[in-house]
């Protein structure tokens, strides 16, 4: 079983499911903003139970990001969402950085 998730990570990322209630926002590329944080567009939203594929992670400033995929498009969502997953909720660990 482990063999077979590292195949599925190496592939095409991790698949799972939004596991947030209500609305989770989905952003073009996170960048550093003067101020120490982080700047950004809404490029998208996502509802419970929404399918996206999580290729990698980054950080900036400090803030963490998943880089995913999902029917509408892609982009990054805050790493503080709950994604569900055959192997359990992801963590940034689970994923390669970006």
């Amino acid at each position: 079983m482990v063999a077979a998730s590292a195949l599925v990570l190496c592939a095409c990322g991790v698949e799972g499911k939004v596991g947030d209630y209500g609305d989770t926002t989905v952003y073009s590329e996170p960048k550093p903003n003067a101020n120490g944080g982080v700047s950004h567009d809404p490029v998208g939203t996502l509802t419970t139970l929404s399918k996206v594929t999580v290729s990698c992670h980054e950080k900036v400033n400090g803030f963490g990001f998943y880089k995913i995929s999902y029917s509408g498009g892609s982009g990054y969502i805050d790493d503080s969402t709950s994604i569900m997953s055959d192997d359990g909720e992801l963590r940034p660990a689970k994923v390669p950085k970006c």
